[in-house]
């Protein structure tokens, strides 16, 4: 979240609305079609091998959103309890990504407890997080355990560019993809409609995106053209959509984001903000300051925002009813170079000094496997990391969610099978403080804000922030 990919944690509360399992398995106590279900992780050349486990042990799982969450409420648990109809004396306790006491994070949580010799044994992961933790040595190497376990048919299923991420330097292949999300244009069919404009499609470019905002940005009403894109993650789609690069792609040592065709994606979003003022946050959205993202969409705020395929389910529940139907999804707008869409790469890892580790890599292969993308994608949402489960997802969000029928949802698999979705970039060292160095130039010199004294409306000229900022990384990586 998703942070990075993830979207706050006031927007990811509120999820627990509980729904029927789809595909054939019905709820818990169908033990018969449960069972069914279970054993098909069987032998064959594009089946997941199942091993064996006669210890009692207990599992502690880091999940992914806070205990609010319909993850943690309702998938988490039927995961767990298909699970245990092969491994009984496997004792999962789920863990929500809480914050912690005095608002510690789950992060630093996890990672003190860890380095503590007392952490969770199977953790999600996303943004800067998992590959740093990779890197730190945190992780067990699985390079092995899917050689033995996971058909070469499946292996190559995997999207491959979480796959790459999910492989560093020294640690291995550390991680599996937990799901992976793309980013497209969700737009207000009745604010078109009312500007008299044709919903956005693949036609879309740069220039249409700006002249058709021009057109539907109406603030004396209380309407943006479009929700203010915030965060490295996000940005990097503008710079890769010119052709440009955060890091440079021969040489993770150096920063790229100070040449041409980054800085002309970095200007499209600028004079979006600055110069023709298309563009407002959550929370600073006229006299209806302190909306969260939901209620701005609710309140029809924005015409248009870019989002990932993850808030789909939470979109038909934490949205006022009467405006889901105004709201369908479109391509985002191709670049000058190229179309491009933020992917995200949540993960599972295991932790290196869990005794469980076995029992760990049990569980974490039935979390990518058939039978749990079954209970993921009908309740969470979540878009598979497996590139032939992207038309199976389609049907089986939309044959939970009813509200969904009619959405196009075709702009997030095509993203996936086009292989024009794009992960976060990293930095071969130091990405904390890269990202550091970066944001602040983005809050001088790129956003604008009505409320945050952190974000400087333009104070810094663009070319000179970049260059300032850019020679700064340059040297973190010396």
């Amino acid at each position: 979240m998703a942070v990075g990919v993830h979207v706050t944690a006031a927007a990811r509360t509120g999820g627990v609305r509980r729904r029927r399992l789809l595909g054939g398995i019905p709820a818990l106590g169908a033990t018969g079609a449960v069972m069914a279900a279970c054993t098909s992780g069987g032998a064959g050349a594009d089946r997941i091998s199942q091993g064996k486990s006669e210890r009692e042990v207990t599992l502690r799982w880091s999940t992914w959103d806070n205990s609010q969450g319909n993850f943690n409420t309702d998938a988490a648990p039927k995961g767990v309890a298909l699970f245990n109809q092969k491994f009984p004396k496997t004792k999962i306790i789920i863990e929500p990504q809480d914050p912690g006491a005095g608002g510690v994070t789950w992060q630093t949580k996890n990672k003190t407890e860890w380095i503590a010799g007392n952490g969770p044994d199977l953790s999600g992961h996303c943004c800067t997080d998992g590959v740093q933790w990779a890197r730190e040595g945190l992780f067990v190497d699985l390079d092995s355990r899917m050689k033995r376990d996971i058909p070469a048919k499946v292996r190559e299923d995997f999207i491959e560019y979480l796959m790459k991420l999910f492989n560093q330097p020294g640690a291995g292949q550390f991680g599996l993809p937990m799901y992976t999300g793309a980013l497209a244009l969700y737009y207000n069919k009745t604010l078109f409609q009312r500007k008299g404009i044709a919903p956005p499609d693949d036609t879309w470019d740069w220039n249409k995106y700006r002249e058709m905002s021009l057109r539907l940005h109406d603030p004396a009403n209380g309407v943006w053209a479009r929700r203010q894109i915030r965060g490295i993650d996000r940005v990097v789609q503008k710079i890769h959509q010119a052709g440009g690069n955060w890091v440079d792609p021969k040489d993770d040592t150096k920063a790229a984001f100070d040449r041409p065709e980054a800085l002309a994606g970095l200007m499209y979003e600028r004079d979006a903000n600055l110069k023709d003022k298309l563009t407002a946050r959550e929370g600073e959205v006229g006299n209806l300051g302190g909306l969260d993202l939901w209620k701005g969409i609710s309140a029809q705020r924005w015409a248009m925002w870019e989002e990932g395929s993850w808030i789909l389910v939470r979109q038909t529940f934490l949205v006022e009813k009467d405006v889901v139907p105004q709201w369908d999804v479109a391509p985002l707008p191709k670049g000058p170079k190229q179309r491009d869409a933020l992917a995200t790469h949540d993960g599972w890892a295991i932790w290196k000094g869990s005794k469980v580790q076995d029992e760990a890599w049990e569980f974490m292969k039935f979390l990518i496997d058939d039978q749990w993308v079954e209970i993921a994608a009908g309740i969470v949402g979540h878009q598979p990391g497996r590139k032939s489960f992207q038309e199976k997802w389609v049907r089986l969000v939309k044959q939970a969610n009813p509200t969904l029928a009619d959405k196009n949802l075709k702009p997030f698999t095509d993203a996936i099978a086009q292989n024009y979705a794009r992960p976060k970039e990293f930095f071969k060292k130091n990405q904390t403080e890269a990202e550091v160095i970066i944001n602040t130039m983005l809050n001088e010199a790129v956003y604008s804000s009505e409320t945050s004294t952190t974000i400087k409306n333009g104070e810094k000229a663009l070319d000179a922030a970049v260059k300032d900022a850019a020679a700064r990384v340059n040297d973190l990586m010396k």
